[in-house]
């Protein structure tokens, strides 16, 4: 998978829940991930840890694994979009 990160961003940081269970992920993680306002995310409760993930970034990951077994011509690398009209 592409590096997402460099020195400029911190790769951990502490965050605080609001009364409503929200938590605001910072802005620079946002733009790494590819995340706009709006766009779903996924969380996986592993163990004692929260994993969030894009979209985009959870189709990078079944693409690279999916490649081992198919030939990478008939594969997109990026979602479709939607057709207008």
């Amino acid at each position: 998978m592409a590096k997402l990160w460099n020195d400029s961003i911190p790769r951990e940081v502490k965050l605080r829940v609001d009364s409503r269970g929200r938590m605001v992920i910072p802005a620079a993680w946002r733009k790494a991930l590819g995340i706009r306002d709006g766009d779903p995310v996924h969380f996986v409760l592993q163990g004692d840890e929260l994993v969030i993930t894009s979209k985009k970034w959870r189709i990078k990951g079944v693409q690279i694994r999916v490649r081992k077994y198919v030939s990478h011509s008939s594969l997109p690398d990026r979602e479709k979009k939607p057709r207008s009209g």
